[in-house]
């Protein structure tokens, strides 16, 4: 898909041989980085494979630095074999880094694109700034220990590498790259957005903030599917010895750009919890601050039973399939 179009003037006739060059020597996920320029009349298209696009600029700007660290990461990687090896990655590499300071970074299925490579006069400060500085990998023996300790090398190297797997999934890269997963959902209204379970955090007071519920919330959960379209609501009310709950189904849809969460009917044995709409926009990955109120015209509700009230929604726990 075309993700960007310029007028520069660009000979970029070496530009497919240079990006398989970059997939044979590192790997075809280095070469993705950079979008491919074709030349069509008097402008470049700039195509990258993928199938939902948007600019850096849609991100928050941790999800934007994130994103901006693991592009350099992957330009780090293209330095070092530039600076030791002969081929066509050296002699292209300043065209690769040379990016106008706006609008060549693009977010693509929720990873880094460059577009507009080789059009800059100079090296954006992000990838100086943001590059790991490691030297080229010195070449070694294959064998640098004494047979007898290879079988020692081995299991060592394998519980290493277990152990870094495990403690991956939980690292800081780690959950910025779903926090940049989950902006892209919100940019194309996608309700796995809302998948998961989301506890109320803020507003529990019902005398305070909801003229039709007059009891206090002991506890509000909603918790959607992995396709964020169908789930259920939990609400328990300090209503009875420990409070008493009802649960019902919840429906989510899009409109607007805001995610729209509908309840209906809720009973228990001591109350019935009206229907009730729930109007959300994000916050931050694991925050949606939603507008509720009554989703039901009925002449006997007192005055005000329509007026929305703010509740925080915090993220409880991810759906099993939610990146």
């Amino acid at each position: 898909m075309i993700i960007d179009r310029s007028s520069h003037s660009f000979d970029h006739a070496y530009a497919p041989a240079l990006l398989q060059a970059l997939a044979q020597r590192l790997s075809p996920a280095h070469a993705a980085l950079f979008a491919m320029p074709v030349q069509e009349g008097d402008s470049i298209n700039w195509h990258s494979t993928g199938s939902q696009h948007m600019p850096i600029s849609a991100l928050a700007p941790a999800s934007a630095e994130a994103l901006l660290r693991h592009a350099a990461s992957i330009l780090s990687d293209v330095r070092r074999v530039a600076n030791s090896e002969a081929g066509l990655i050296r002699t292209h590499y300043r065209q690769l880094v040379a990016l106008p300071e706006s609008n060549s970074v693009h977010v693509v299925d929720g990873g880094p694109v460059l577009s507009r490579w080789g059009c800059g006069t100079t090296t954006p400060q992000w990838i100086t700034d943001l590059d790991d500085g490691r030297p080229p990998r010195q070449s070694h023996s294959i064998f640098p220990v004494p047979p007898r300790l290879w079988l020692a090398a081995i299991v060592g190297a394998a519980l290493g590498l277990a152990s870094g797997a495990s403690v991956l999934l939980f690292t800081p890269a780690n959950r910025a790259c779903r926090d940049m997963i989950n902006h892209a959902l919100w940019y194309k209204q996608d309700l796995a957005a809302i998948s998961g379970c989301w506890v109320r955090s803020s507003n529990m007071e019902g005398a305070v903030n909801d003229v039709v519920t007059h009891d206090g919330y002991k506890s509000w959960q909603l918790c959607m599917g992995s396709d964020g379209r169908h789930g259920t609501m939990n609400v328990t009310l300090d209503v009875g010895p420990g409070g008493t709950s009802c649960t019902a189904p919840a429906l989510g849809t899009f409109k607007d750009g805001k995610a729209v969460i509908t309840t209906p009917y809720c009973k228990s044995a001591l109350y019935t919890y009206l229907p009730r709409i729930a109007i959300c926009k994000q916050k931050d990955n694991d925050h949606m601050l939603c507008d509720i109120h009554p989703n039901i015209a009925d002449a006997s509700l007192p005055p005000g039973a329509a007026k929305y009230h703010e509740g925080e929604l915090t993220r409880s726990k991810v759906a099993a399939s939610t990146p």
